[in-house]
């Protein structure tokens, strides 16, 4: 965002390709999410965070509509798109196990 500003993009075209660097990286998460669904599982954090850039892009998508940033059609899309990837969340299993491994457990002893 300060880049884009430094470089003279207004405040509205700065929002609007972070906009839609979201929906991008929502796009390459649907990707994905079709890859595990045939071949493996998600772990629970990895759900807790699709399921917060899911929030954060409606979030973004409602501040667009009431600035009349956005198009109908695109509006439109970016529902679509949070519903095909809540679809999908639906049918992947899910691994509760740790998303990795602990720390090692360190000893100490007095010198």
């Amino acid at each position: 965002h300060y880049l884009l500003r430094r470089k003279g993009l207004s405040l509205q075209k700065t929002k609007l390709i972070s906009f839609n660097i979201r929906r991008q990286l929502i796009t390459m998460m649907l990707k994905d999410l079709n890859a595990v669904v045939q071949h493996g599982s998600v772990k629970d954090s990895d759900m807790r965070m699709i399921a917060v850039s899911l929030d954060q892009l409606a979030l973004n998508t409602v501040k667009m509509i009431e600035k009349d940033s956005l198009k109908h059609v695109h509006i439109q899309a970016v529902y679509k798109m949070i519903e095909e990837v809540s679809r999908k969340l639906r049918t992947v299993s899910c691994d509760d196990g740790p998303s990795i491994a602990p720390p090692p457990s360190v000893q100490l002893t007095a010198p």
